[in-house]
Formats: structure tokens, sequence, C-alpha cells
């Protein structure tokens, strides 16, 4: 057999970095294809024969091969074989070696076959390994630190890690085959998630913060990244990492409603300084105005037309000096930010001398009991007669918008042991459902811009907070009620 002839062997040979060998058991002798040679690293010229060829496997793997070549021969059993060679240069070379014997009249007078490079193999066999040990420790790293989970093309949960579970409060089965909406907590509008999935399913990386619902009802804010997984470039999956931000969101929150307090105590202090300016400018003119009605008054005893005249511009100076008063006690209250034990009665007086007028101009009743005088709360004067103004305003925006026939404010004010309990109730049209978990939020409005920030009933709740009560909309009413229950100040 000519190793060297054959063009088409030696083809093979290189493309499959495989070496031919051949044993003529008459002769003794032993003979290499090229590709044999160059994978022990020696020249062709070099005389090889069994000995030497067996001394080049590694010591451990001699015992190995020589034992496959002896049963070759005396059982005519073929051999296959994944060794180690230590090539000319001292380089550990795996090898699969395959030898499989020629019989004439029973007896083995040839052995041949082949000796394969391996090196190339194991390479690619340990990259992957490595690789594979680097992606389980990656998805380790993933799995203890982040919330992950699997979709299908569709969106339907396939796999879900613990953390996952642990900040959802649900199971893996309860998730499993849903979608994400089970956690929707309704924070964020259509659009917001119409643009997620029109970004992903064009085959981009999405990012976001994102309010989710827990099973319980409470919400939580996760940082979330969400990647197409793709084979031959057509989507197959979505993989969503996410990373609870919670306490950072609420920080922030903090942050603002302190900023907001801020602002709100810098513009009740303006207002103090403004309102004793204007009250003593007012007061001034008023005071002429009233001793002049006076003189008239007495002086046109027998003209009852005229008397009327001056009976009513004498009720419009008592109501605004009712006006000018109230703004002047709350404005010299606002640049205290001290808790006292106060009369809710005195508060009510004091914030209906804002409220009544501008009521009464837009024909609207207000409907109201007179308050106990001994019913104490222990509180800042001024922002608790601030959460009534924005209540009461409210109230008549939205019977005004709705040009109801029916126009009317209905106070109710209950008590017990410990609270005074305030009901504040409107003939508007009521609160859409879609609004209704949204209202506390800051920002949200029905108003337009330059009619309403959306800051109104977030204030309320703060300031409402800040005594310890309760604020909420109430829905045991069949019209729109927002209720406030204020612990009673401790004798």
């Amino acid at each position: 057999m000519n190793l060297k002839s054959d063009y088409f062997i030696e083809e093979i040979q290189d493309t499959t970095h495989t070496g031919l060998w051949e044993v003529d058991l008459k002769t003794m002798s032993l003979h290499w294809s090229r590709k044999t040679y160059e994978i022990h690293n020696i020249p062709e010229s070099e005389e090889i024969d069994i000995e030497k060829a067996i001394s080049f496997y590694h010591d451990d793997d001699q015992e190995i091969i020589k034992t496959a070549f002896e049963e070759c021969i005396n059982y005519q059993r073929p051999y296959r074989k994944i060794l180690r060679i230590v090539d000319n240069d001292g380089n550990t070379v795996f090898v699969e070696a395959n030898g499989k014997p020629i019989v004439e009249n029973g007896k083995v007078i040839k052995i041949y076959g082949t000796f394969r490079n391996m090196n190339t193999h194991f390479n690619l066999i340990n990259k992957k390994r490595i690789m594979g040990k680097e992606l389980s420790e990656y998805k380790r790293s993933l799995e203890q630190f982040f919330i992950v989970a699997h979709t299908d093309i569709r969106g339907k949960i396939i796999s879900v890690n613990e953390n996952f579970c642990k900040i959802s409060g649900y199971t893996e089965k309860e998730l499993l085959g849903k979608d994400h909406r089970i956690l929707n907590s309704g924070t964020h509008p259509k659009e917001f998630f119409h643009n997620l999935w029109d970004t992903i399913l064009r085959g981009n990386a999405w990012n976001g913060t994102v309010c989710n619902k827990k099973k319980d009802g409470s919400l939580y804010w996760v940082e979330t990244f969400i990647f197409p997984n793709k084979l031959e470039r057509e989507i197959t999956s979505f993989t969503a990492i996410r990373f609870d931000i919670t306490e950072k969101m609420n920080l922030q929150q903090q942050l603002n409603e302190e900023i907001d307090r801020s602002t709100f105590q810098s513009q009740l202090a303006a207002i103090g300084e403004m309102s004793t300016g204007i009250s003593h400018e007012i007061n001034n003119p008023l005071s002429i105005i009233q001793g002049n009605s006076m003189i008239i008054e007495k002086s046109c005893q027998d003209n009852e037309k005229v008397l009327k005249s001056v009976s009513s511009i004498n009720k419009a100076i008592k109501r605004i000096s009712r006006i000018i008063n109230g703004l002047r006690r709350l404005g010299t209250k606002s640049q205290s930010d001290d808790f006292k034990t106060v009369s809710l009665s005195q508060i009510f007086n004091d914030t209906f001398e804002f409220c009544l007028e501008a009521l009464h101009h837009r024909s609207v009743k207000v409907i109201y009991d007179e308050v106990d005088p001994n019913i104490k709360i222990y509180c800042n004067e001024v922002k608790v007669s601030q959460i009534f103004i924005n209540l009461i305003n409210n109230a008549k925006d939205a019977i005004i918008d709705s040009n109801s026939d029916e126009k009317w404010i209905k106070i109710i004010v209950e008590e017990n042991d410990n609270d005074v309990i305030i009901h504040i109730i409107d003939s508007g049209p009521g609160i859409p459902e879609e609004n209704k978990s949204k209202i506390m939020e800051k920002f949200f409005t029905t108003k337009s811009v330059s009619h309403g920030n959306g800051l109104g009933l977030t204030l309320v709740n703060n300031f409402v907070k800040e005594i310890n009560g309760k604020f909420y909309l109430n829905e045991s009413f069949s019209n729109t009620c927002f209720t406030i229950e204020i612990p009673k100040a401790k004798d």
C-alpha cells in the first residue's frame, strides 16, 4: 500500500487532521503517512519503528496502547482509543488512535489504522466547558441578585426565579402560563406598554422603571431590562431582568414631599406678609366708607330706598372685614410650624370666611351644622385649614364643570371616643372608575394646566398624615365624598 501516492487521501488527511499508519507483522515494519509524521512533529526522513512509535505515548497511556495492539493481533479485536502523545517538541497532543486487523488464512498479517489530532476538538470542548461554567456562574449570580423571568413570544411566563416569587408574593405555579398583566398596578398608561412591546418586537432591548402590584395589593418599583432572544434572526422568547428600587422611589417621594412642604411654607409666609399689608391698606378705606355710610344713614332716615342701599353697603363692608380678618389671622399663623390644641369649629369658621363668598358667587349652597366647640384637635391650624380649602375648592370645581342643576356641598361632622370624622360631599358628577386609583398620585389631575397642578390631594394626604389622621375617597355615599379622620386632642 503506497501511502504517499493517493492525492485524495492526502486531502482527506489535511481536512480531518488525521494521519494513516500500517504495521506489516511479517517484516515488523511500520509505515506512517505524511500527516502522522506531522502530528508527531518529526520529519518524514526519520526512521520509525513500533517501539519508537509507542514511546511517543504519554507514560500513563503506553500500557493502554500496547494492550490494545496485542489484543488486535491475538484476538483480531479492533480498537479505538483517545490517548495522549508527547510530540518531538515536548507538547502534549490528544489523539484518537484506531487500529484494525487484516486477516489472511485466519491469521493477522497486518494492522492498519488512523491517527487523528484531537487537540482542536478538545480545545473546543474545553472552551465550551469554560463558557458553560462561566454562563452557569453568571446565571447563578443573576438568579441570586436580580428578579428574572422568561416569556414566550406572546408574553406568557415560562420561567421565573425565586426572587420573582419572593417580591411578587405569587408562587411559581401561579405565575407560569400567565402574562405580566397579573402584576399590572394601573400606574402606567396603555401607551407605556405599547411602546415597550413595539420596542422588543422590533428586536431591540427595552429599559424602563415599572410600578408593579404584589399579590397582596401593595405596590413595588423595579428597574426593568427586557431582551429579545433570537434563533436564526427570529425572536423566540424574551428575558426580563429587574431589580427592586422601591426604597429608592420611596426616598425620592419623601424628598419631593419635603420640597413641596418647604415650598408651601414659603408661600404661606409670603401670604402672611402680604395679608398684613393688604389688611392695613384695605381697612383704612373701609373705615372711611363705613363712617360715611353711618352719616348717610342718619341723614336719610326718611328715604327708604337710600336706607336699603346703605344697608347693603354695610353688609358688604362686614363681609369684606370678615375676609380680611380671616386672612390676617391665617397669615399670622402661617409663619409658625407649631402644633397646638385648637377648636375644630374655630378652624371651620376661619376657613369658611374665604370659601363662602366664592361659593355664593357660583350659586353653590353649603350645607353644614355648627361644629361642637368642645371638639379639639392637636394640629398645625393653617395646614388643617388648607385641607378644608383644597377639598371645598375641588368640590366647587367639580360642580361648576358639570353644569349640574343641583349645586351643593354638604359637610358632615361626626365623632367617636377617639376621632372626629369629617365628610365633604358634593353634588358633582362623581369620579370616573378609571381615575379612582390615581387621584392620590402626585401631579395627577383632570383639570387643564392653567387650573390645576395635581398636588392638591397629595398635599391634603400629606397634611392629614402629619396629624396621624386618615384621608380617603369614601364610596359608601352615593355622591362623591372625601372623608378625613383626625384624632381628638387628649385632655
